[in-house]
């Protein structure tokens, strides 16, 4: 369950419900908007019981959600747009391989050479086989001749070959 579905839940479970996602015409920002609305002479009006619960049920969503990051690992697009700056300042023109966020792993270091992204080959091949829906042998030949293989200059991104104890 994500975050987001799990904050749901937790807000329907305490609100019997009495919330709604709403945006704000201005900023098209999204809000919760909570309470039982009636519209009575033209005017809104909540739910006077959701009201002294409020801070409680918003004190217990805070913690769930900040629980929920603290043991979650950082999304690809969160490490892309964490290297992004760090790339921003040390080596722009690095290059990232399209549809491999998640096998991210971190920049990787040279002598004398810009710092370029690095990606887990493993975790590559992985992504190709189930989002593709290609073998394993399918995937590794991809992978070489397409991305591996494919030398775009000094800021061409590195495959990293983890090795383990076993």
């Amino acid at each position: 369950m994500s975050a987001v579905e799990k904050a749901k839940a937790l807000l329907a479970a305490r609100t019997r419900g009495t919330w709604t996602w709403q945006k704000d015409s201005g900023t098209d920002e999204l809000f919760l908007s909570f309470g039982t609305y009636s519209f009575g002479a033209g005017l809104p009006i909540q739910d006077a019981d959701f009201l002294c619960e409020a801070p409680d049920i918003l004190q217990a969503l805070v913690a769930e959600i900040e629980a929920l990051r603290a043991s979650s690992p950082l999304s690809a697009s969160g490490k892309r747009a964490m290297l992004e700056e760090v790339l921003g300042e040390e080596n722009p023109d690095a290059l990232f391989a399209e549809g491999f966020d998640d096998a991210i792993v971190g920049v990787v270091r040279r002598c004398g050479q810009p710092i370029i992204v690095g990606y887990d080959y493993d975790s590559c091949v992985k992504i190709l086989m189930d989002r593709d829906g290609m073998s394993h042998d399918e995937a590794v030949e991809y992978l070489e001749f397409n991305a591996v293989g494919a030398w775009c200059g000094e800021n061409t991104p590195a495959w990293v070959y983890p090795v383990s104890k076993e």
